[in-house]
């Protein structure tokens, strides 16, 4: 029988979850989950940090992340994402 090592991970050494944001697509009624990751560690990464939008059966990364991305309106996010 074959061991599998096991590795156990410390949640102080996880980052803290982002907050997100909903935004809603007025015209097809979609709604988008955005936060800011962490890119800092992913290889191949074009920047050190970018806006996921979950879209339930698609993801989106933008790498140009404005630093005022949270006040920014609906129709803004959603032009930055290219919706």
């Amino acid at each position: 029988m074959m061991r599998v090592p096991t590795f156990a991970i410390d949640p102080a050494s996880q980052p803290a979850e982002q907050p997100r944001r909903t935004v809603i697509d007025a015209a097809t009624g979609h709604a988008w989950q955005v936060w800011e990751a962490d890119a800092a560690h992913v290889p191949g990464a074009p920047g050190a940090r970018c806006l996921i939008f979950d879209g339930r059966e698609v993801i989106r990364r933008v790498w140009s992340v404005p630093d005022d991305w949270r006040a920014m309106t609906d129709e803004g996010l959603l032009r930055l994402m290219g919706a």
